[in-house]
């Protein structure tokens, strides 16, 4: 047996057997011992010259490139700390998330991203390079990603109501004035006071995204979920909706009024303004239906698409209904203050019921927020190009058609208009032309009569002279 094999089947049996001990010497010459308690623990023993034996062929243990460590427990390997100097521990770790920040911990579990719940020191684990980048608009900074868009909102929110209010003070002021007016101007200033109005509102809406994009900038991915399901995104919603289909059928009553004192200039004199009034007193019924009917109790349960629920026991916060049922479910069973929600077997479960249930038993998983009509993106508005699978699809595409009909009324009731206008022109040219020409032959028979007059009297003076 050589000196090598003979090493190593010395601390074999020393690795073997912690009753044994080899003595050596430190550096400054004084006495030591190496037992197997000290192999393999990450440190050189004080022996000099080294014992290379006692810190290799370590199979429990992860060897670091550098540093005064010279191996860990392979326990460490992969647990979210830099337990190797170097950090040679925690590199191409499988199925874990490295921090931003790089400081501890360095990595968290895959299953820790998006679950509202900062495992990170600085929070990237709940907002990761990837997230919101199929949301429109959004960015993990910005609210509103496009510096353009930011610039814009403000330049058109100040424009709107700038405008409207001019708008509306013109018009109430014209209104006031209105004891000698015609009816027909007075329908017109009255809708133009009630176009600028919904216009107003619009402006207003307009302003509330632009500061709200302020407020959020630099950090709006850890606002995104509390957000888009909180009360001010959903009214600012609804005033969005509010604004635009109130414009929207306020300008077709105009059109409407227009197009008839066009083809009926002679009844439209004695317009009843009573009509006007319930004409649009209906239109701002119907846009206020519209904006409010997708965040009322009864119609939730067919526009959400998803809860937000902050938890560890999902690996997302965000979780559709039947994830929630089956969650809430579990927590019935377990829980022996409730009975399981199992009497839904073949249907679905409202939102409400859901929310009462976990809010009760859920001890702190319960449903903050619901991603509805006005949640599906960062400014509040609705998907507005939806398909069969996207909820309350119907409803959407019942105010897309509504609209639509409504452009086709106003662009055909336009294009009546003019034509209507151009055939006056036509005719009143006509008629003008005729009465030219008949001036001119009245003209030419004029002088011919004035010049047959005076003709004797120029051929006597012609005679005499």
């Amino acid at each position: 047996m050589n000196i090598l094999s003979t090493s190593r089947y010395f601390f074999g049996r020393l690795k073997s057997n912690t009753s044994l001990v080899i003595r050596c010497r430190t550096e400054d010459n004084s006495s030591s011992s190496l037992t197997a308690i000290g192999m393999c623990n990450g440190m050189w023993s004080r022996c000099h010259p080294r014992i290379t034996e006692e810190e290799t062929n370590c199979s429990a243990r992860f060897e670091c490139k550098s540093g005064p460590f010279i191996s860990i427990d392979r326990s460490l390997v992969c647990n979210g700390y830099r337990d190797c100097d170097d950090g040679a521990d925690e590199k191409g770790c499988p199925g874990r998330f490295h921090c931003s920040s790089g400081r501890a911990p360095v990595s968290v579990p895959r299953s820790f991203m998006l679950d509202d719940f900062w495992d990170c020191d600085d929070g990237s684990d709940e907002c990761p390079s990837t997230h919101l980048t199929k949301r429109n608009f959004a960015s993990l900074k910005e609210m509103i990603e496009s510096l353009f868009l930011r610039v814009w909102l403000w330049v058109m929110a100040v424009m709107a109501i700038a405008g409207n209010t001019f708008v509306i003070g013109k018009s109430l002021k014209s209104m006031l004035n209105a004891e000698k007016m015609a009816p027909v101007s007075k329908s017109n200033h009255f809708l133009l006071l009630n176009l600028g109005l919904a216009d107003f509102l619009m402006g207003v809406y307009l302003l509330a995204i632009a500061i709200q994009s302020v407020r959020f900038s630099g950090n709006y991915c850890f606002h995104d979920e509390s957000w888009r399901t909180g009360q001010v995104c959903q009214a600012l919603g609804v005033l969005s909706v509010l604004a635009s289909e109130a414009s929207v059928m306020i300008l077709t009553v105009l059109t409407a009024v227009r197009l008839y004192v066009v083809h009926r200039p002679i009844a439209a004199s004695n317009l009843k303004l009573p009509y006007i009034w319930a004409a649009t007193l209906l239109a701002w019924l119907v846009a206020v239906i519209l904006a409010v009917l997708p965040v009322s109790t009864s119609f939730s349960d067919v526009v959400t698409d998803a809860a937000w629920i902050p938890s560890k026991f999902f690996n997302t916060s965000t979780q559709s209904l039947p994830g929630v049922i089956s969650f809430s479910d579990r927590i019935g069973i377990l829980s022996p203050r409730s009975a399981p929600l199992t009497s839904h077997v073949g249907q679905m479960l409202p939102w409400k019921r859901l929310e009462d249930f976990l809010l009760e038993n859920g001890s702190g998983n319960r449903i903050r927020g619901l991603f509805g009509y006005y949640s599906r993106n960062s400014v509040c508005v609705s998907k507005w190009f939806v398909t069969s699978e996207t909820p309350g699809w119907r409803f959407t595409v019942t105010v897309l058609s509504v609209n639509l009909i409504l452009f086709l009324f106003v662009a055909s009731a336009y294009l009546a208009i003019y034509l209507r206008s151009t055939a006056s022109s036509s005719i009143q040219a006509s008629h003008q032309g005729k009465r030219a020409s008949r001036m001119q032959v009245g003209s030419h028979y004029a002088l011919y009569i004035f010049f047959s007059l005076v003709s004797p009297f120029f051929q006597e003076l012609k005679k005499k002279f």
